[in-house]
């Protein structure tokens, strides 16, 4: 019994630690590295451009709107907001 609760309590320490580790990841490229997509998200609602819609994460959601479609002048992200369970915590708009 004693074996099984360490595995148990490893397995979540490891668990958030490498959550932790995603949304930490995910938010500094949003909001430092020039709006980069996140790389630890899978969308969950998408638009009709190809870029923009809702994308959640271990821990974390996106709301990413942008300009995907090819004629755009500017392309990429134009406004993020980023949610640690469910609480808005940043929120990013490309000037």
């Amino acid at each position: 019994m004693k074996r099984a609760m360490k595995a148990i309590a490893i397995t979540l320490c490891i668990v958030l630690v490498l959550g932790s580790i995603m949304t930490a990841v995910d938010l500094c490229r949003l909001h430092n590295v020039a709006l980069e997509n996140p790389p630890f998200v899978i969308c969950t609602e998408s638009m009709q451009d190809g870029g923009s819609g809702k994308y959640q994460g271990l821990f974390h959601s996106v709301d990413i709107k942008g300009n995907f479609m090819p004629e755009d002048e500017l392309p990429g992200i134009t406004h993020y907001t980023f949610y640690i369970f469910g609480i808005k915590v940043d929120e990013g708009i490309r000037d």
